[in-house]
């Protein structure tokens, strides 16, 4: 059994992965989310494949991509090493992006900034300039505008 198998395996069972933080419910990326990653890492390396973590990093055979969809590379393999570059490479998102600008935003209870998304962008009001978000909460809607991602 290779590293990257025995740490995903560890990963799965709730321990660590590779000496970091647990995986988000002690379990292994979903195949959705792992597409989404494979592809995420894959557009942020553009051209340059040597730089990125699967390449040639099948161990018994020569592969210019492990996690390609012909990669020769066991699947836990693959969604190891998908698993850590994404934990090494979070997605941007407009609470983290204000939060590099301004650190001590307040947060809401769930940890969101609790700043109505109504005060700084016009989408969120109606004719009358009161809110258009009809259904949700407060913090609903602060969590959907909030979590959404940005490049």
């Amino acid at each position: 059994m290779s590293n990257a198998t025995q740490n995903a395996s560890r990963c799965f069972l709730g321990a660590t992965f590779r000496g970091k933080a647990q995986c988000a419910g002690g379990r292994i990326m979903d195949t959705v989310n792992f597409i989404k990653e494979r592809t995420r890492m894959c557009k942020s390396f553009g051209d340059k494949c040597e730089e990125c973590p699967a390449f040639n990093a099948c161990e018994d055979e020569l592969c210019s991509c492990a996690v390609d969809v012909e990669s020769p590379m066991d699947a836990v393999d693959q969604i190891a090493i998908v698993e850590e570059w994404a934990k090494d490479h979070p997605r941007k998102t407009r609470q983290s992006k204000f939060l590099d600008q301004y650190p001590e935003a307040d947060l809401n209870a769930l940890g969101v900034i609790s700043i109505c998304p109504l005060r700084i962008i016009k989408t969120h009001e109606n004719s009358n300039r009161i809110c258009k978000t009809s259904g949700k909460t407060c913090d609903d809607c602060m969590q959907e505008f909030w979590s959404e991602e940005i490049d």
